[in-house]
């Protein structure tokens, strides 16, 4: 909600349930880490009691998607990612964007349902804190990837603090003020997002690609150069390392290779 749909599809549900209350300002306020989002979601859904179900389909109508996130995922997914959708929303709301969108993996709450009917409660993608950074962790370790490294993370509000802060990359998009200030990455323009992604699978990039090949190349000569050069004294003599020191050298020289041909090579 509000990062791949435009929509916040539980609010728009309370709203068509004919409720008098002013729901997006507890969403907002959930969303800034100013009141808890567990609570928060505990009387929305309880505000749906006895209320039809078909109420989710009129939801489902009327969903918008975000420029540019289709194409995203499309193309994440092309190129070797493993995309999930963690969400504090709810199923299947939540699986038919998944599945509109392409994700491999969605991951959301649960409205209890009786007789075609909203009962007011839910179940919870976890029972724990910081449950998107619990799925973070459980997805890498499946996956055997290091977070720090390999993973990337959108999100927007309070609740997605915890995989944005503990990630390799953590991008917070249209981000409420909490996320804006503890996350140097934010995306504020929609139409880049399309632009970015579009430019990954467009008949001009590909174009392009014996430019990048050896822009690549030059890259990691350059690597190679510059970390022996580092190693040249003032009078042109090469110091020898302890193997220890060589070792680390080493490292830092592949990985650094590494990155480069992830970046180059998954475009």
């Amino acid at each position: 909600d509000a990062t791949m749909i435009k929509n916040e599809t539980l609010d728009n549900l309370v709203k068509l349930a004919g409720i008098k209350v002013d729901i997006d300002k507890l969403s907002k306020l959930a969303m800034d880490g100013k009141i808890s989002l567990r609570d928060t979601l505990k009387f929305r859904v309880s505000y749906l009691k006895g209320k039809s179900t078909q109420l989710i389909k009129r939801v489902i109508k009327k969903i918008r998607f975000n420029e540019g996130s289709k194409v995203l995922v499309k193309t994440l997914n092309k190129n070797g990612y493993h995309t999930s959708l963690v969400t504090g929303g709810f199923q299947p709301i939540s699986t038919y964007v998944g599945k509109f969108l392409g994700f491999k993996k969605v991951i959301s709450n649960r409205f209890v349902i009786k007789n075609n009917k909203f009962t007011g409660e839910y179940i919870p993608i976890t029972g724990k804190q910081n449950s998107k950074l619990v799925y973070l962790n459980e997805i890498c370790k499946q996956k055997k990837l290091n977070k720090y490294i390999d993973a990337i993370c959108v999100g927007d509000g309070a609740n997605d603090l915890g995989m944005l802060q503990n990630s390799g990359l953590g991008i917070g998009y249209y981000p409420h003020s909490i996320v804006k200030k503890a996350v140097d990455n934010n995306i504020q323009f929609t139409d880049h997002i399309e632009r970015y992604s579009k430019a990954l699978t467009s008949d001009e990039f590909k174009k392009h690609g014996p430019i990048l090949g050896e822009v690549r190349k030059k890259l990691i000569e350059f690597i190679n150069q510059l970390l022996d050069k580092a190693l040249v004294d003032e009078n042109g003599n090469k110091q020898k390392l302890s193997q220890a020191n060589q070792g680390k050298l080493d490292i830092v020289k592949k990985d650094s290779i590494q990155i480069v041909k992830r970046v180059f090579d998954s475009a």
